[in-house]
């Protein structure tokens, strides 16, 4: 096949109105492949998925997967394991997911699923097998958030198993669905924040901090902004992409590499991607955060190259990406030194949102601030009314109802 050609099996998934369908900003390519006939007399056919918006990045990825097919990787159903479906799965996700995505889907099935599931076959496979293994989990010591990752791991991994028919019905939509509560966030006090700004400034954790807090951007949407995306004369900032951070193993040859103690060696990629819903969206910026990223440009003028796509917040050498978890360090530090306890970066997250919504901010432009895609989301994770917020609001009753408050 030609390598400047597409298959013609190859076609794109489109919406109604005929517009090509994004996932994470990337076209959603699909073929069906005919594998002859099963015993039942019935045409077996095999789904290929791929995200991308190189045509010759999906046919080589389609290429190699019809490769694999005709080289043994095409395996009778009633012999088909969970470990050899779900690798399969999870080879085709590098191309369909996201890096931190594919991460935690590899990670999840190599250290977990593979251990517990890998010997049985997919279609002996049932809930009780399911409910085991989480049982088996939580006594390992995995809290019931990442029980929950992994539950919602297999269910999905079973969907596609069950659509192209190697099994009849998705045992996980059966098994005892894990219930993680709901985690508190904390709003820092302002004089917390009074004591991280005065600990922070002079620093180049400083900016980052006050944009947190001001904006309620996510520690990766602050790290892929971009002097390009920063509009001073409407006081706004365009949030257009986001950093991740994700690992991946290191390979010799296909094979992994393993360090002294036998133990697989991993590196950390760090890459742009779209902001979390998939859409771009403007964000109002404060006076005291435009100021403080008016003062960070003159601080960084000397490192940094006088380019508009030059990071707002880029590492020492002003050029390379501030790899997130060294932020998430250097605020685990700060936050030590000023003794304010239970916080994370993501804190800050969280205290923009309460302090928007105590100052009177309706949800849905709250939504549209943080990056939602529902205001449902908005509601159920960022907005907690204060005690004071119900004095005030239990006064307003009380005027409203002045018989029923003198009695």
């Amino acid at each position: 096949m030609p390598a400047q050609t597409i298959d013609a099996r190859l076609t794109i998934r489109t919406n109604p109105d005929g517009s090509p369908r994004l996932v994470h900003g990337k076209k959603v390519w699909t073929a069906r492949v005919s594998r002859g006939f099963g015993v039942d007399g019935q045409r077996k056919q095999k789904r290929f998925t791929c995200m991308s918006n190189n045509a010759k990045e999906v046919q080589r990825a389609f290429e190699a997967w019809v490769a694999k097919l005709d080289h043994g990787g095409d395996v009778e159903p009633s012999k088909l394991t969970v470990a050899k479906y779900f690798q399969d799965w999870v080879n085709a996700a590098r191309t369909r997911f996201a890096g931190t995505s594919y991460t935690r889907y590899e990670n999840i099935f190599r250290n977990h699923v593979t251990p517990k599931l890998g010997a049985i076959a997919m279609q002996k496979l049932t809930a009780r097998h399911l409910n085991r293994a989480y049982s088996e989990w939580r006594e390992a010591g995995l809290s019931e958030q990442t029980v929950t990752h992994h539950h919602r791991f297999i269910h999905r991994v079973l969907a596609q198993a069950e659509r192209e028919g190697v099994v009849r019905q998705n045992v996980a939509a059966k098994a005892d669905k894990p219930k993680p509560a709901e985690s508190e966030r904390r709003a820092l006090t302002v004089d917390e924040l009074d004591r991280l700004f005065k600990a922070a400034h002079g620093t180049r954790l400083y900016p980052l901090v006050v944009l947190a807090v001001a904006t309620g951007c996510r520690r990766g949407e602050l790290l892929g902004a971009k002097w390009a995306d920063l509009d001073v004369a409407e006081g706004v900032l365009h949030v257009r992409r986001s950093l991740e951070q994700y690992r991946v193993p290191r390979t010799v040859n296909g094979k992994p590499m393993l360090d002294a103690k036998g133990k697989q060696i991993f590196d950390t990629i760090v890459s742009e991607k779209p902001p979390k819903n998939g859409k771009a969206r403007a964000v109002a910026l404060t006076q005291g955060a435009l100021n403080a990223l008016r003062a960070h440009r003159i601080a960084t003028a000397e490192k940094q190259l006088p380019s508009a796509n030059a990071y707002i917040f880029p590492d020492v050498d002003g050029v390379s990406t501030w790899v997130p978890h060294k932020v998430t360090d250097a605020f685990r530090d700060l936050a030590r030194k000023t003794q304010v306890a239970g916080v994370s970066f993501h804190s800050l997250r969280h205290t923009a949102a309460t302090l928007l919504i105590a100052s009177g901010c309706d949800v849905r432009t709250l939504q549209e601030q943080l990056g939602h895609s529902v205001p449902a989301t908005t509601l159920r994770l960022y907005v907690h009314t204060s005690v004071d917020n119900q004095k005030r609001a239990v006064a307003k009753l009380d005027n409203m109802l002045p018989i029923a408050a003198r009695r």
